[in-house]
């Protein structure tokens, strides 16, 4: 298991979470590490974006971290597609990029987003790698079913920001929405309709949101006042 800490660089456990290893000594220079993903093909594969406009590569499972060619940007969130570890989309504060390429080269994904629109969430779809989810400090949710090609509103939520975004590994068109302040939503029909999932939750900010892996009906948030929620969904 690999961890980014703010201001801490990257950390990984062999044992379950009992100890940890900074592996930000091979590389990893600007330490305030807000995004990383790993490859779904390749564990040992990884991308680290900082909030100082830095993003890092490993191909050695944090062993060594060369640069991945994106800066001068704040990151929010990556995803590496599941079908191609060279495909990889980074949200930043202003911006989607994506790179088909492993890093060597980026191309911006803004058809059908508002000029410089402050992103807070990204997520791909687990049964539908084209479809990509994205948050907005609006409170707007936007869909994209063409890989980032083009953007399409489907909902805005809430007068508060989104601040996470979750879909399960196996279902697709269903997601679920975390904002700050509002509590949590979701859809089950890419967007088209939302319905509130918030016994316990209605004030509370949202931090992050996650599917059990093992049952696509069961997600956990946790909130920034420092709790964990379990819900499930149909």
């Amino acid at each position: 298991m690999f961890a980014a800490v703010n201001r801490g660089g990257v950390w990984r456990t062999g044992d379950g979470g009992s100890s940890w290893s900074d592996l930000s000594g091979g590389g990893v220079t600007d330490t305030s590490v807000k995004a990383l993903a790993m490859s779904p093909q390749n564990a040992m594969l990884l991308y680290a974006g900082s909030d100082g406009g830095s993003l890092y590569k490993t191909v050695n499972g944090g062993g060594a971290w060369t640069n991945g060619n994106l800066t001068g940007v704040s990151f929010v969130a990556l995803v590496v597609d599941p079908t191609s570890s060279s495909t990889v989309y980074a949200a930043t504060t202003g911006a989607v990029q994506k790179t088909t390429t492993g890093g060597t080269s980026w191309m911006p994904l803004s058809t059908g987003l508002p000029a410089a629109p402050t992103i807070t969430a990204l997520a791909m779809e687990g049964g539908n790698p084209m479809a990509l989810w994205l948050g907005l400090q609006s409170g707007t949710v936007y869909r994209s079913v063409d890989a980032g090609a083009t953007w399409t509103a489907v909902g805005g939520l809430s007068a508060k920001p989104i601040t996470a975004l979750a879909t399960p590994p196996t279902r697709a068109g269903v997601a679920i929405v975390g904002t700050g302040g509002d509590g949590v939503q979701y859809t089950t029909d890419g967007g088209m309709s939302y319905r509130t999932l918030n016994g316990g939750l209605e004030s509370l900010s949202i931090a992050s949101l996650a599917f059990d892996r093992g049952d696509p009906t069961v997600v956990y948030a946790g909130t920034v006042s420092g709790g964990v929620y379990r819900a499930t969904i149909p």
